[in-house]
Formats: C-alpha cells, structure tokens, sequence
C-alpha cells in the first residue's frame, strides 16, 4: 500500500467531523461576511473572474480561527493549529486578521485557496490539504506552495493571469493521489 492511500485511509473517518465544523463556522459568521468586490481591489479582477468575486466572502475577524483538529480526534498536525494565521479558507470564505485586511496580496493568496475549494470541492480538498500537511508540512503542502506561488507573482510581476486557468490542471493531477 502506497504512503498516500495509507494516509488518506487514516483521514477519511474524520472527514464528516471536519465537514461539519467548517460548515457551522461559516455559517456562524455568514452575517458579518462581505463580497471580496465589497473592497474595491483594483488588481483582484485582472486574476480572477468578477464571478469569484462577487461570491466569495470575507470575515474581518480579531484572531483567525483554525480548525480544532486535535480537539476533533486528529492529533497529527499541532503545528498548524497551533498556527498564528494571517487568513484561512472555509469553502467560499475567507477569514482575515484586521490588521491585515488592506493588503490585496491577502486576499489575493485566499482567493487561490477559494478557487481550490470550488474546483476540488470540500471532501477532495479537506482530503488534499491533510495528505499535503501530514507529508510536507504547512509551507510545502501542494495547495499551499500553490497559493504562496501565485501570491509571489502577483506581488512582483506586472504580467496578468487567470488563476483559476494556471491552477486547474494541476489541482486535476493532485486529485489523482487521493482516488
């Protein structure tokens, strides 16, 4: 049996647990969300389509909240718990610090994570972004080198993307190590 599918084995019991969480979460602060077109970055429309913006969420928020993994029975990843976070993605929302909101770049690597989890959708990517974590580590997870990627272009290159065009394919081929 191959270290993926061993990993993914061990995951899939808590997946409804995790599920759940990140659905109530989202709708306990569903109220104090807003549109990411609700900030008026300039720069956000030439990378994603307006669709994206105008449904993905925001939550301004005094600490970020990351799941209580080891509190739900999942006692592998401390460290990212345990994580002082700028921003998270649950679905189609994103929580960000206060003291971070106005930097675009933020909200610009939150909306990678958005992308991941329309085109993967929750099962796929809670799957994905445990095996990345459980194997690599935060920094070097494939959905977050992917996310800290793009940001890094986005903050040092004038040239447009489309991510949701430069990300598919590879979020395809990531998909093929969970089945």
């Amino acid at each position: 049996m191959n270290e993926n599918k061993i990993i993914i084995d061990t995951l899939k019991p808590f997946l409804p647990t995790v599920k759940n969480w990140i659905i109530d979460y989202v709708k306990e602060h569903s109220l104090e969300s807003k549109t990411v077109s609700e900030f008026g970055f300039s720069r956000l429309l030439q990378y994603f389509p307006k669709t994206i913006l105008d449904t993905a969420r925001v939550v301004i928020i005094d600490k970020v909240k990351m799941i209580p993994l080891s509190q739900l029975g999942i006692p592998w990843f401390g460290d990212f718990e345990s994580m002082d976070a700028i921003g998270v993605t649950y679905m189609n929302t994103y929580f960000v610090n206060k003291n971070y909101v106005n930097q675009e770049s933020i909200h610009f690597h939150e909306l990678v994570h958005i992308v991941q989890w329309y085109h993967l959708g929750i099962d796929a990517f809670v799957l994905l972004y445990g095996l990345g974590l459980k194997k690599h580590g935060y920094q070097r997870s494939p959905l977050e080198f992917q996310a800290y990627s793009l940001q890094e272009r986005f903050e040092t290159s004038e040239n447009n993307f489309d991510v949701p065009m430069q990300i598919i394919p590879s979020l395809d081929n990531l998909v093929m190590e969970i089945v």
